[in-house]
Parts: structure tokens; sequence; C-alpha cells
């Protein structure tokens, strides 16, 4: 969305004026031409593709956002990293990720595993771009990690709820036993 507007006494964007805007079912060309490819995915033939969260996604159809920060990472040090393409597909991540959050706005779950910084602010971006597209109504988050952290409290468990009547869960454990629980549990439910 491109917009003009003010901030509110909550802090929340108000739009006066929509300059441009997708609706609802707008998925970037790149994401949808990604998930028609299925053939390709699936002929790359990863040995662990069963146990992959990115594998189970693709074979499904489903979504998926990597949200990087360029630098973080060690292979943004290597002499071959491409900053160009790197920011394209954080940009192709993240309007996947507000189309996805805007579909969860009513009646959706989002969880946020581990995240203590980037993901979570890039959620609630998506969350103040749903809303001003005009999408609404509660939806449930969920933190798991080893300690709690500010970020995903604020961002994920409590700020995206307010004037709603969605709500928020904090987990607090190591992600090497939380993760593979919670994943295996979602294989079984979806089996």
């Amino acid at each position: 969305i491109i917009a003009h507007g003010t901030l509110n006494a909550n802090g929340a964007f108000v739009a006066d004026e929509v300059l441009a805007k997708h609706d609802e079912k707008y998925m970037p060309p790149e994401v949808a031409a990604s998930l028609k490819n299925k053939a390709a995915r699936n002929a790359a033939g990863a040995p662990h593709a069963r146990s992959s969260v990115l594998a189970t996604c693709a074979e499904r159809d489903l979504p998926l956002c990597v949200c990087v920060a360029i630098g973080t990472d060690i292979v943004h040090a290597h002499p071959q990293a491409d900053g160009a393409a790197l920011g394209e597909a954080a940009m192709i991540d993240f309007r996947t990720l507000c189309s996805v959050v805007a579909d969860l706005l009513d009646g959706g779950v989002y969880l946020n595993f581990g995240s203590a910084v980037l993901l979570p602010e890039a959620f609630l971006k998506a969350v103040a771009v749903a809303r001003n597209l005009g999408h609404g109504g509660d939806f449930t988050t969920a933190d798991f990690d080893f300690i709690r952290q500010y970020r995903p409290a604020t961002n994920v468990v409590r700020r995206p709820h307010l004037g709603t009547n969605g709500k928020g869960f904090s987990f607090t454990g190591h992600h090497e036993l939380l993760f593979p629980l919670f994943w295996q549990a979602v294989r079984t439910e979806l089996a």
C-alpha cells in the first residue's frame, strides 16, 4: 500500500488517502510462479525433504517466508553474494508475509519460533499493512523461545491484539524440544 496519513494516539498509522493498493487476493507474480513450479522443486531431490519445514510447505503449496537481514549470515560475506538478489528476494518474502497476514487476521494463527528481532518487526509491519488495506478480525499468535524477549512479547504476543479479542501466547523452552514436538503434532494432524 502507498498512502498518506497520520499516527493516532495509540501509535497506529491511519491512512487518510490510499494512493495504491492490492486486494486480498493479490500475490506477487514471482511468488505465484514459484508456488506453481512444484515439479522443479521436487526434482531437486533433497535428501532430507521429509523432515524439512521448507520442503513440506513447498509440497503442500503453502507460502513460507524467510526474512533476511543482509550482513547477519556468513553467506553474505562471500565474494559472490549478490545484494540486489538478496534485497529482491527479501521484498518478495515481505509481500508474501503481508498477503499471508491479511488472510490470517480473521481467525488464523501466527507462530514465531525463536526470532527475537527481525521477524517480530516484519510481522508487526505486515499486520499494519493488512489492517490499512481493510483486513481485520481476531486471530491467535504464539511465541516459542528459550527466554522471553522484548520484541516477540510486544510485537507478536501483545500489540497485534490491541483493540481486538485476539489472543497471544508465550511458550518457553529449548528449541530442540519445542520445535520438533510442535512440528510432529502438526504433521500428525495434517496426515
